[in-house]
């Protein structure tokens, strides 16, 4: 699973990177040339040459009796063959809007490494750049940081504890300040005569909350 905090809901925000505003939209680079493209976050009209072109290459991939083993990117590796080899394909990759993914710079992946950020207490510093709303969206991990539900505490890859509670981490408050930002976004949506959030309050709702600590899909819980 990926998760994701939507950090700015208005139309020059997230809604900017959207098919609205273009064809296809993703984050590229995550990681130069040997992670040319973030899967993670991606948004297309239906039937864009560049997806199909994508899926193609991807089903002829897995029909191979005998594939290259390309690894966990292996969709990423597929993506970067494409783009190198289809000139079509590399055109249109061209011209969409440039947002890097790249790790612990400005864009989805800028709160890495986590568990130096969001695994510890939101300082000063963490909760202003978090209010000045400069990025869209960041991208959140539940990979490299695990939970126990037993303790309420957040672990390293290793099940040793980083020291502090779930509750108390940049993890929660960084969900808990997507959600008040999420219902602002609705209670102004309807002033303009269409809600485009409903507060979701279905049973998962009521009994697991957003809290990190409520997440029953958390690893290691």
């Amino acid at each position: 699973m990926q998760l994701f905090s939507v950090r700015n809901l208005s139309m020059n925000g997230l809604m900017m990177l959207l098919p609205m505003r273009m064809a296809f939209f993703a984050f590229a680079p995550e990681k130069g040339d040997e992670i040319p493209i973030m899967s993670s976050f991606l948004a297309s009209k239906p039937h864009h040459p560049l997806v199909e072109a994508w899926e193609e290459r991807v089903q002829m991939h897995w029909q191979l009796e005998t594939r290259p083993n390309l690894e966990y990117f292996w969709l990423h590796v597929l993506f970067g063959k494409l783009v190198q080899e289809n000139h079509a394909v590399k055109e249109l990759w061209q011209r969409r809007k440039k947002l890097t993914g790249e790790y612990g710079l400005p864009g989805p992946h800028l709160l890495m490494p986590y568990e130096q950020v969001l695994a510890q207490a939101p300082t000063a510093q963490f909760k202003e750049l978090l209010a000045k709303k400069a990025e869209p969206i960041y991208k959140l991990t539940i990979h490299d940081v695990k939970f126990d539900k037993r303790s309420n505490s957040l672990l390293q890859r290793d099940g040793s504890e980083f020291g502090i509670r779930a509750a108390d981490s940049g993890f929660e408050y960084l969900m808990q300040k997507t959600l008040e930002e999420a219902a602002i976004h609705f209670e102004r949506s309807k002033e303009g005569g269409s809600a485009e959030w409903q507060p979701d309050a279905s049973p998962f709702r009521r009994d697991y909350g957003l809290s990190i600590a409520n997440q029953p899909m958390m690893p290691g819980g």
